[in-house]
C-alpha cells in the first residue's frame, strides 16, 4: 500500500492500530518523528533505550520484556537498520523483540527505508522475513527515497501481509483522504528498484569510502570526539562528552564554532544528550572541510 512518506505511513499505523493512550514502545536514541507522531496522536510513549556494550549499541531485552507486559502497550516501531545510532540488526535480535511481541499481542512498524545502504559484513534481514507468525503482526515501511535522493516525489509504501491488518491500515488511509501516488513518484519507483542497481552499488563503495576517510581523521585528529561506526545507513552517531562541554555547549559548538548543520543528538530522545548525527552521503570534498572545521575550532578551544 502506497502513502506520500514513511512518516505518514507510521502515523497512519499508529492511527489505525492503536487508541488514545495506549502505549507505544520506541527504542532511542532513535528518529525523532517515531516520538512526535506517538505524542501528537495522543498515545503514550514506552522508551526502550537502547544500551551500549562493549562499544557497541544493543538492545535491552529485559526491560523489553517488562514494557511489553503492560497491558496498555499496543505497538513497537522498530529503526531497522537503526537510525541514528547505525545498527543492522541480526536475526537473533530480530528475533528476539519478535517473540517478545508475539507474547505479549504487540504489533510492530518496522521502518526499513535504509534497508539497502548496508556496509561491507553486514546484511539487512527483514523483520517480516522471520517467518508467517512475524510477518503477520508487521508493517514494514519503506521508500527509495534515501537510496536513490528522491524524496521530493513523496513516494513510500507498506508492505502489509495480514489481512485484517491490511484493512484497519486502508481505512484510515481513507479517513485521511489518502489515496494514491503521483505518475512520477510510481515510474520513478520502478526505475530505481528495477534499473538502478549500478548506482547503488558505487554509492555503496563512495560511502564506505566517505566513512573510513571519517573514522581515521577522527581518531588521528579529534581525540575526544568518538565515532560509533554505523552497520548501515548514510549517517554516523559522534560522542561529543569526552570534549567535557555539557550539551547546550556542545549544540552551540557545532552551529556557532564549527559552523556545521547536523542533526542534534537530544533531538532522538533519552540517550542521545552529548551526541550530534552527520551525514555523509555527500560529496568527499563537503565532508573534508566538515572536518577540518571541527578540527579548528576544537583547536582554538584548547589553545584557550
Amino acid at each position: 500500500m502506497f502513502t506520500p512518506g514513511v512518516i505518514p505511513g507510521f502515523t497512519i499505523a499508529i492511527q489505525a492500530l492503536t487508541q488514545p493512550g495506549d502505549g507505544i514502545i520506541i527504542q532511542t536514541p532513535v528518529y525523532y518523528p517515531f516520538a512526535n507522531s506517538i505524542e501528537n496522536n495522543g498515545r503514550v510513549i514506552k522508551n526502550n533505550k537502547l544500551r551500549i556494550k562493549n562499544g557497541r549499541y544493543e538492545m535491552d531485552f529485559e526491560d523489553l520484556k517488562e514494557k511489553a507486559r503492560d497491558p496498555k502497550t499496543k505497538l513497537l516501531i522498530l529503526s531497522n537498520p537503526h537510525n541514528p545510532v547505525g545498527r543492522v540488526w541480526t536475526s537473533e535480535e530480530l528475533k528476539k523483540l519478535a517473540d517478545i511481541c508475539l507474547e505479549n499481542d504487540i504489533k510492530i512498524v518496522s521502518d526499513e527505508i535504509h534497508g539497502d545502504i548496508i556496509f561491507r559484513g553486514h546484511k539487512h534481514i527483514p523483520l517480516s522475513s522471520l517467518g508467517k507468525e512475524v510477518a503477520d503482526i508487521t508493517i514494514t515501511t519503506c521508500s527509495p527515497s534515501k537510496t536513490f535522493n528522491v524524496a521530493g516525489l513523496q513516494t513510500a509504501y507498506m508492505v502489509i501481509p495480514s489481512d485484517s491488518i491490511r484493512e484497519q491500515f486502508n481505512k484510515q488511509l481513507t479517513a485521511n483522504r489518502i489515496f494514491n501516488i503521483s505518475a512520477l513518484g510510481q515510474v520513478t519507483l520502478e526505475a530505481a528498484y528495477n534499473d538502478s542497481e549500478d548506482y547503488l552499488i558505487q554509492l555503496l563503495d563512495y560511502l564506505e569510502a566517505n566513512l573510513d576517510y571519517m573514522e581515521k581523521f577522527i581518531r588521528d585528529e579529534l581525540k575526544n570526539i568518538k565515532l560509533y561506526r554505523p552497520e548501515g545507513t548514510y549517517l554516523v552517531w559522534l560522542d561529543f562528552k569526552g570534549t567535557g562541554m555539557r550539551n547546550d555547549e556542545i549544540k552551540r559548538f557545532i552551529i556557532e564554532k564549527a559552523k556545521i548543520a547536523v542533526d542534534q543528538g537530544d533531538w532522538f530522545g533519552e540517550g542521545g544528550e552529548g551526541f550530534a548525527r552527520f551525514n555523509i552521503a555527500c560529496p568527499r570534498s563537503t565532508l573534508e572541510r566538515a572536518m577540518n572545521q571541527l578540527k579548528k575550532a576544537l583547536d582554538e578551544i584548547d589553545s584557550k
